[in-house]
């Protein structure tokens, strides 16, 4: 029998940022609230003009709390 804590809820708060060359994290891409739920597939969609060259991905709101993502697709022409 194996032990399985579900650490969903950690997913929370999270922030996707886009920036260009100079990495000035600037533009909001997106924001989700949470916590999430377990399997929960969360699809941030950036506004249609937004460019750059670096995603960031991070919690904002908490201490302590660490970010595990399965799967992770950035989508651009």
């Amino acid at each position: 029998m194996a032990s399985f804590i579900s650490t969903a809820e950690r997913l929370h708060d999270i922030e996707v940022t886009v920036a260009g060359q100079y990495m000035d994290f600037k533009k909001l891409c997106g924001f989700f609230k949470g916590p999430g739920t377990a399997g929960q597939i969360v699809v941030l969609n950036c506004p249609q003009e937004t460019k750059g060259r670096y995603v960031k991905i991070q919690i904002v709101d908490g201490i302590d709390n660490h970010l595990a993502l399965c799967e992770v697709r950035v989508i651009g022409k």
